[in-house]
């Protein structure tokens, strides 16, 4: 099994709230439906990215590469990596539900990716999230890595930043595209939890009227506040009638 390690670089605190908006739709996985906006004519694939880049492969990505954010999901629909790139933020028991076993660790950390470990799982897509927030940024991926990594493969951007639902559905669409199921057995004992939440929430943000509420992601050493509807977390909350 491979072992997630902590942060080690400034640039991962950034992408803490990223994580959590892959965490929540994971979770969302067991109450959701989905379109699959990946399309594959005869053995050749397309996929639109978060970016609005199109990604065109001879066939069905069948060697993917996931970030340690998008890994998980892509288990949650029975699609197993060849390899993971960067730490996970998810919590210990979270990462406990899934079988990690024989995945090769591509790196440690979002700042030391290997070409020559990425070379050597020989890819045919990269998939990382991506989020709208602050111009533009993939979660584990970044600056002179992004062309790196693209001499090898392809990088599939899944946007996280436009709600709960439209970040699920992109998921759902990216996995299914590939050949995953549109089940997510893991999580689906948490449906009457979910809904139990949901509704108190609710009847919380109804009743208590008089409470001023503010959207803040802890770091290590500070909050980091964000504007809501740029996550799903925030956004589900919007819908249950939470005012920010």
């Amino acid at each position: 099994m491979i072992d997630f390690v902590a942060p080690r670089s400034k640039r991962g605190s950034r992408a803490i709230f990223m994580a959590v908006a892959v965490a929540l739709s994971t979770a969302l996985a067991a109450c959701g439906t989905s379109t699959t906006d990946a399309k594959s004519d005869g053995d050749a694939w397309t996929y639109v990215d978060a970016r609005g880049q199109q990604i065109s492969l001879d066939k069905i990505p069948e060697r993917i590469v996931a970030t340690a954010d998008t890994a998980p999901v892509l288990l949650e629909y029975g699609v197993v990596p060849v390899g993971i790139i960067g730490f996970s933020r998810l919590d210990e028991s979270t990462l406990n539900a899934f079988d990690f076993s024989g995945i090769a660790h591509v790196s440690e950390t979002d700042t030391d990716i290997s070409a020559e470990k990425l070379l050597a799982v020989d890819p045919d897509l990269v998939i990382d999230i991506w989020s709208s927030y602050n111009g533009g940024n993939f979660g584990s991926i970044w600056g002179d890595d992004i062309a790196r990594v693209e001499e090898v493969a392809p990088i599939a951007g899944v946007e996280i930043t436009d709600g709960a639902q439209a970040a699920l559905d992109s998921f759902s669409s990216l996995v299914q595209g590939i050949g995953g199921t549109d089940t997510s057995p893991v999580y689906a004992a948490k449906r009457e939890e979910l809904s139990a939440l949901g509704d108190r929430v609710r009847e919380l943000a109804t009743s208590r009227t008089n409470i001023s509420v503010a959207y803040a992601i802890p770091l290590e050493s500070s909050l980091d506040y964000a504007v809501p509807g740029w996550t799903p977390l925030g956004s589900i909350l919007e819908t249950m009638g939470v005012e920010f």
